[in-house]
């Protein structure tokens, strides 16, 4: 029973009572149907958000994986077994500074 209506503006007959109980129960069952559909939508925006926060700000690890992707480096590298190559030294030249002016 809405608040506007009250027992002086209800119907008198029973058909009328009846049809008034039908009426409301219809308008409460589609308005459950309603809610189940937004209690899904906002479940389904829940976890999107909630996946996409997770790739924004989650732990962002590179694994290797050999799904035929380009490496950036041989494999040989990751085990330590790359030769051993000779430092070669450079030798500068040594100068001497200008003096600056003025001071």
């Amino acid at each position: 029973m809405s608040e506007s209506q009250t027992t002086s503006t209800l119907p008198d007959s029973a058909e009328e009572l009846k049809a008034l109980v039908l009426s409301q129960q219809s308008q409460i069952t589609s308005q459950e149907n309603l809610l189940k559909l937004q209690t899904g939508q906002i479940e389904l925006l829940e976890e999107k958000l909630r996946l996409h926060l997770l790739k924004r700000f989650g732990k962002s690890t590179e694994k290797y994986t050999n799904t035929g992707e380009v490496t950036l480096f041989d494999d040989a590298e990751y085990t330590g077994s790359l030769p051993e190559e000779a430092e070669e030294e450079t030798e500068v030249p040594a100068h001497k500074r200008k003096k600056r002016c003025g001071k």
